[in-house]
Protein backbone atom coordinates (compact mmCIF):
# COMPACT_ATOMS: atom_id res chain seq x y z
CA UNK A 1 0.00 0.00 0.00
CA UNK A 2 1.48 3.32 -0.98
CA UNK A 3 1.53 6.46 1.14
CA UNK A 4 -1.29 8.24 -0.72
CA UNK A 5 -3.69 5.31 -0.36
CA UNK A 6 -2.85 4.98 3.31
CA UNK A 7 -3.64 8.67 3.94
CA UNK A 8 -6.93 8.39 2.03
CA UNK A 9 -7.86 5.37 4.13
CA UNK A 10 -6.97 7.26 7.33
CA UNK A 11 -9.14 10.21 6.26
CA UNK A 12 -12.07 7.92 5.51
CA UNK A 13 -11.71 6.15 8.87
CA UNK A 14 -11.58 9.51 10.66
CA UNK A 15 -14.72 10.65 8.85
CA UNK A 16 -16.57 7.48 9.81
CA UNK A 17 -15.43 7.78 13.39
CA UNK A 18 -16.65 11.40 13.62
CA UNK A 19 -20.01 10.36 12.20
CA UNK A 20 -20.35 7.64 14.84
CA UNK A 21 -19.48 10.06 17.64
CA UNK A 22 -22.34 12.39 16.69
CA UNK A 23 -25.44 11.02 18.31
CA UNK A 24 -28.03 13.11 16.52
CA UNK A 25 -29.70 13.71 19.86
CA UNK A 26 -30.70 17.31 20.09
CA UNK A 27 -33.72 19.46 20.52
CA UNK A 28 -34.94 20.23 17.04
CA UNK A 29 -36.54 23.29 15.52
CA UNK A 30 -39.63 21.22 14.74
CA UNK A 31 -40.35 20.51 18.38
CA UNK A 32 -39.72 24.14 19.34
CA UNK A 33 -42.05 25.33 16.56
CA UNK A 34 -44.72 22.89 17.74
CA UNK A 35 -44.44 24.05 21.35
CA UNK A 36 -44.48 27.73 20.35
CA UNK A 37 -47.48 27.20 18.08
CA UNK A 38 -49.41 25.36 20.77
CA UNK A 39 -48.86 28.06 23.36
CA UNK A 40 -49.60 30.82 20.84
CA UNK A 41 -52.90 29.11 20.02
CA UNK A 42 -53.72 28.87 23.71
CA UNK A 43 -52.91 32.56 24.14
CA UNK A 44 -55.13 33.48 21.20
CA UNK A 45 -58.03 31.35 22.42
CA UNK A 46 -57.81 32.16 26.12
CA UNK A 47 -56.61 35.76 26.14
CA UNK A 48 -57.19 37.56 22.86
CA UNK A 49 -60.59 36.33 21.72
CA UNK A 50 -62.56 36.51 25.03
CA UNK A 51 -61.37 40.05 25.69
CA UNK A 52 -61.39 41.55 22.21
CA UNK A 53 -64.45 40.06 20.51
CA UNK A 54 -67.09 41.28 23.02
CA UNK A 55 -65.62 44.77 22.73
CA UNK A 56 -65.65 44.68 18.94
CA UNK A 57 -69.06 43.12 18.56
CA UNK A 58 -70.72 45.11 21.33
CA UNK A 59 -72.82 42.19 22.54
CA UNK A 60 -72.54 38.52 23.29
CA UNK A 61 -70.55 37.13 20.33
CA UNK A 62 -72.24 33.76 20.70
CA UNK A 63 -75.52 35.32 19.59
CA UNK A 64 -74.29 37.43 16.68
CA UNK A 65 -71.67 35.19 15.06
CA UNK A 66 -72.13 32.45 12.49
CA UNK A 67 -69.85 29.98 10.73
CA UNK A 68 -66.21 29.58 11.69
CA UNK A 69 -66.07 32.61 13.98
CA UNK A 70 -68.81 31.00 16.08
CA UNK A 71 -66.81 27.76 16.30
CA UNK A 72 -63.70 29.69 17.35
CA UNK A 73 -65.73 31.63 19.94
CA UNK A 74 -67.09 28.42 21.47
CA UNK A 75 -63.63 26.78 21.54
CA UNK A 76 -62.32 29.95 23.15
CA UNK A 77 -64.98 29.76 25.85
CA UNK A 78 -64.08 26.10 26.43
CA UNK A 79 -60.38 26.99 26.76
CA UNK A 80 -61.19 29.81 29.13
CA UNK A 81 -63.39 27.59 31.31
CA UNK A 82 -60.77 24.81 31.58
CA UNK A 83 -57.57 26.87 31.47
CA UNK A 84 -55.49 25.02 34.11
CA UNK A 85 -56.20 21.61 32.62
CA UNK A 86 -55.49 22.78 29.09
CA UNK A 87 -52.19 24.38 30.08
CA UNK A 88 -51.19 21.22 31.95
CA UNK A 89 -52.08 19.14 28.90
CA UNK A 90 -50.07 21.44 26.62
CA UNK A 91 -47.05 21.23 28.91
CA UNK A 92 -47.28 17.44 29.04
CA UNK A 93 -47.70 17.16 25.27
CA UNK A 94 -44.80 19.56 24.72
CA UNK A 95 -42.51 17.56 26.99
CA UNK A 96 -43.45 14.34 25.20
CA UNK A 97 -42.81 15.95 21.79
CA UNK A 98 -39.46 17.34 22.95
CA UNK A 99 -38.46 13.98 24.42
CA UNK A 100 -39.50 12.00 21.37
CA UNK A 101 -37.68 14.25 18.92
CA UNK A 102 -34.62 14.16 21.16
CA UNK A 103 -34.56 10.37 21.28
CA UNK A 104 -36.22 9.09 18.11
CA UNK A 105 -35.17 10.57 14.78
CA UNK A 106 -38.06 8.99 12.89
CA UNK A 107 -40.58 11.09 14.81
CA UNK A 108 -39.12 14.40 13.61
CA UNK A 109 -41.02 14.54 10.29
CA UNK A 110 -44.28 13.86 12.13
CA UNK A 111 -43.51 16.67 14.56
CA UNK A 112 -42.80 18.97 11.59
CA UNK A 113 -46.22 18.10 10.16
CA UNK A 114 -47.88 18.68 13.52
CA UNK A 115 -46.09 22.04 13.88
CA UNK A 116 -47.23 23.03 10.40
CA UNK A 117 -50.80 22.08 11.28
CA UNK A 118 -50.67 24.08 14.50
CA UNK A 119 -49.34 27.14 12.66
CA UNK A 120 -52.18 26.87 10.15
CA UNK A 121 -54.71 26.56 12.99
CA UNK A 122 -53.27 29.68 14.62
CA UNK A 123 -53.55 31.49 11.30
CA UNK A 124 -57.16 30.28 11.04
CA UNK A 125 -57.90 31.69 14.48
CA UNK A 126 -56.53 35.05 13.41
CA UNK A 127 -58.43 34.88 10.11
CA UNK A 128 -61.68 34.16 11.93
CA UNK A 129 -60.94 37.11 14.21
CA UNK A 130 -60.64 39.34 11.16
CA UNK A 131 -63.84 37.81 9.74
CA UNK A 132 -65.68 38.55 12.98
CA UNK A 133 -64.43 42.13 12.86
CA UNK A 134 -65.68 42.46 9.29
CA UNK A 135 -69.05 41.00 10.29
CA UNK A 136 -69.24 43.46 13.16
CA UNK A 137 -68.53 46.33 10.76
CA UNK A 138 -71.35 45.15 8.51
CA UNK A 139 -69.17 44.03 5.61
CA UNK A 140 -70.59 40.93 3.97
CA UNK A 141 -68.33 38.46 2.21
Amino acid sequence: MNDRTLKALERELDRLERRNRRSGRRITASSLALVAGLFLGDFLLASLIPHVWPTLLGSDPGLSLRGWPLVVWRVSQLCLAHQPGIVAGLVAFSLVALGLTYRVRLVRPLVWLAALGVVFLDAGILASTMLACLQAAGVSL
